[in-house]
């Protein structure tokens, strides 16, 4: 299926209040300790925000967004990057 998502991926939408969204992320990542996860933010200076921030809370973290460069990377590197994540040996919590 073309646009779908990968059946051995599980997609799960919150809905919580602006003031709520850090402490339930959390708690969703330490429900699931182990499982490798991937968060969506809106913009660039929140994904390395919330990548710093979860590893001040003892998650192995990193962001990836598009405008690392300039010019940004093809789309083929940027793939690279995930497939070099869901495949790593690093420790994931």
């Amino acid at each position: 299926m073309v646009g779908g998502a990968n059946e051995d991926v599980t997609q799960n939408v919150v809905e919580v209040t602006q003031f709520e969204k850090r402490e339930k992320l959390l708690e969703i990542l330490r429900e699931n300790a182990g499982k490798r996860t991937l968060v969506f933010v809106e913009q660039k200076r929140n994904a390395d925000f919330l990548a710093s921030m979860l590893s001040q809370s003892e998650f192995t973290t990193t962001s990836i967004h598009g405008y690392v460069c300039n010019p940004p990377p093809p789309q083929a590197d940027r793939h690279a990057l995930f497939v070099m994540a869901a495949f790593s040996n690093c420790d994931w919590k």
